[in-house]
């Protein structure tokens, strides 16, 4: 229930950020375009993740519901990181390159397979997680990403002491803490 709680306070607070950028004017550049959709993203999965534990506690955790459930938020994982590479990419490079395309063509087609593969869900004490090929090929893919978010802030290293990239930085990093533990 912890964790329940501590997602609807962070759609709380999603949501008053939400209000406070979307109600004020903001240059149109291809930067505030990426970060309004982050907050899109962001506002999907934090509803995916209340709506599935409350999902997880009415239904048996083998439905069909909640499998699908599961698979659509780990897709929104690897939406989210994607869009945050394009992002990183863009403050890069000031522009979306062509391997931008092809990237996400690769996670369009992984996804889908993502989406065929099949996938175990196991409940333990009230908490629920995933395992199974489709979470393995969506932790590659999340991998794949973050590594290209690095290499791209390691090609463009003269800009990585701007204020703009700590923010990226300090998510990396955590995330690798993250995959560690």
């Amino acid at each position: 229930m912890i964790n329940v709680s501590i997602s609807f306070c962070c759609l709380i607070f999603l949501l008053i950020i939400s209000c406070v950028y979307f109600s004020k004017e903001r240059i149109k550049n291809i930067d505030n375009k990426i970060f309004s959709f982050l907050i899109i993203i962001n506002l999907i999965g934090i509803c995916l993740d209340i709506g599935g534990f409350f999902l997880f506690k009415k239904f048996s955790v083998d439905s069909l519901l909640n499998i699908f459930i599961s698979k659509i938020y780990l897709m929104y994982f690897i939406v989210y990181i994607f869009t945050l590479t394009i992002y990183v990419y863009n403050l890069s490079f000031n522009k979306i390159g062509k391997i931008i395309y092809y990237l996400g063509y690769i996670i369009t087609i992984s996804a889908f397979i993502m989406f065929l593969l099949p996938i175990q869900v196991n409940m333990k004490e009230n908490v629920a997680y995933s395992f199974g090929p489709s979470v393995n090929l969506g932790y590659v893919c999340v991998f794949s990403l973050i590594s290209i978010m690095i290499l791209i802030l390691v090609i463009s290293y003269k800009k990585i002491i701007s204020k703009k990239y700590i923010p990226i930085l300090i998510f990396i990093i955590l995330i690798f803490i993250i995959f560690i533990i």
